[in-house]
């Protein structure tokens, strides 16, 4: 046993580690400082606390080589401990940075918005990126007017108008010093583009095989494929690691999404069943990815397409769990993909008898973490960091594989605490059921076994290498595990020329893929 006698007060930091943003490889101080009795002992933790091997001194010096949390625990002979506040080591991989031999941190600006000129009803996005100690901060500017809540190192602005047109400039600056970017002249010009009525995209992406080495690369492709497609109006329903039974359920249940004048992927007989690399169009006008969306005449439909993509993106809301002891639990929760979820535990306030609070995260049914191989954490500490939603997170549980779920995911957070009263180690656990989240909504399975008996009884399975969609206005609607009905190649292209004048994409029926630039 070790006694420690003298009289003890509580540690006060005076100076927290600030976040920074800094090219690779740059070596980067972080600093705390700290007042208390006696000696003060100092240790560094990263994003998946972890303690930082070496980082014991009040000074932590890191070479940058990816985006990293950060945060110092400070604790003296007395047992009183205190944590700085959590900080984040921002890292861009730039060919050329382009810093001062002597930078000191001041904003130095690395990419400046470049003029644009863009079409009537488009997007419209600048970017910034400046590095600094600390991170710095960005305001833009139109016509020398500041633009209010327009605050990110991207300006975006969805549809462009004329009223847009301008010329823009983004300030930049922290305490060391401030910086203007080069001017960006924007041009909004008057289009007769082509429209959709919509644009929806299903991504899957399988990493594990029972046959075959596990690949790495499917995560981060489904993910920044996601994103690109988000940030052009696509609707995304992105998933990890399917069997084939789940894979045609989820494109059955794609397929709802799908109507006249949406923009979707060519069906061919001469590839179905074989996995082949290809380009291929069901257009004859010269489309693109980037075409606006116009619901006029189309808002019954847009409605429906909506409420079943929401469906399979809807998350649990956050929730607040208030213990016996009195300290209270906020549960919060992100999406990196649409079968893969995050659940974030962090103690709010720890009540007046409770000390020393930990808590732990778990799930009924237990879900398979598919990123616990080596080398996969590491990967998805990095996709988290974009995507937090709870500020400095006590605890995380990955939830994967929600497409399996059958009925209600149920959380149960576990609190470990000491009683100051009673001087004992208790604990005390709550549940919160979520329901189904995610894709889960969508019950997938209820898809899968109703194939299961289309086969069982002689009947062919739809899928999306295995059927083709009329979207003639005669046509039922396709319900969940009803197959449309079939038709003919000659007699649905019959059912789908375009009418003179139709804004709306008519079917190219050519067996060779076209090239379109756009």
């Amino acid at each position: 046993m070790c006694m420690v006698f003298g009289r003890s007060s509580d540690i006060v930091i005076v100076q927290h580690p600030v976040s920074v943003y800094v090219p690779r490889s740059y070596k980067v101080t972080l600093s705390v400082r700290a007042e208390g009795t006696g000696i003060l002992n100092y240790q560094w933790f990263k994003s998946s606390k972890e303690e930082v091997f070496g980082g014991t001194r009040a000074d932590l010096i890191v070479t940058a080589q990816r985006s990293q949390l950060y945060i110092c625990r400070v604790n003296d002979q007395f047992c009183n401990c205190v944590f700085s506040k959590w900080v984040t080591v921002k890292v861009l991989d730039i060919a050329k940075p382009g810093l001062p031999v002597a930078w000191r941190g001041e904003p130095h600006i690395a990419v400046h918005p470049a003029p644009q000129t863009v079409r009537q009803g488009e997007r419209l996005t600048l970017s910034c990126i400046a590095f600094g100690i600390p991170t710095p901060h960005y305001q833009w500017y139109r016509n020398g007017h500041p633009l209010l809540g327009k605050t990110m190192d991207t300006l975006q602005i969805e549809n462009a108008e004329s009223d847009h047109r301008g010329t823009y400039l983004c300030y930049v600056s922290n305490v060391q010093e401030e910086r203007w970017t080069e001017a960006a002249d924007v041009e909004i010009v008057p289009t007769n583009q082509l429209t959709a009525t919509d644009k929806v995209a299903l991504l899957i992406g399988n990493l594990n095989y029972s046959h075959h080495p596990d690949l790495m690369a499917p995560t981060m492709d489904v993910h920044e494929l996601a994103n690109l497609l988000q940030q052009l109006g696509f609707r995304v329903v992105s998933l990890l690691d399917l069997t084939r039974e789940e894979m045609l359920a989820a494109i059955d249940k794609f397929l709802l999404l799908l109507d006249r004048g949406v923009y979707d992927l060519g069906r061919d007989p001469f590839v179905t069943g074989k996995q082949a690399v290809e380009i291929r169009h069901m257009i004859k006008e010269p489309r693109s990815l980037t075409d606006p969306i116009r619901t006029t005449g189309h808002t019954g439909e847009l409605h429906l397409r909506d409420a079943c993509w929401r469906q399979a993106n809807e998350l649990p809301h956050q929730k607040l769990l208030i213990f016996t002891c009195g300290v209270q639990v906020e549960v919060s929760f992100s999406a990196l993909f649409s079968n893969v979820m995050v659940a974030f535990g962090r103690v709010k306030t720890t009540g007046p008898r409770a000390q020393d609070c930990t808590i732990t995260l778990r799930s009924t049914p237990a879900m398979e973490d598919i990123f616990s191989s080596p080398g996969r954490s590491s990967e998805m500490d990095s996709l988290l960091l974009n995507n937090l939603v709870a500020e400095n997170p006590d605890c995380s549980l990955r939830l994967c594989g929600l497409q399996k779920l059958q009925g209600s995911l149920v959380i149960k957070v576990d609190l470990h605490y000491t009683h100051m009263d009673r001087k004992l180690w208790l604990q005390e656990s709550k549940q919160l059921d979520i329901g189904k989240p995610l894709v889960a909504s969508c019950d997938l399975h209820r898809v899968q076994q109703a194939m299961v008996a289309q086969r069982r009884d002689g009947a062919p399975a739809q899928s999306m290498g295995h059927s083709r969609i009329s979207h003639s206005k005669q046509r039922p609607r396709q319900t969940l595990g009803q197959p449309g009905r079939p038709f003919t190649k000659s007699a649905e292209c019959a059912a789908k020329v375009p009418t003179a004048g139709s804004n709306e994409p008519g079917e190219n029926d050519e067996t060779e893929p076209q090239d379109f630039t756009h």
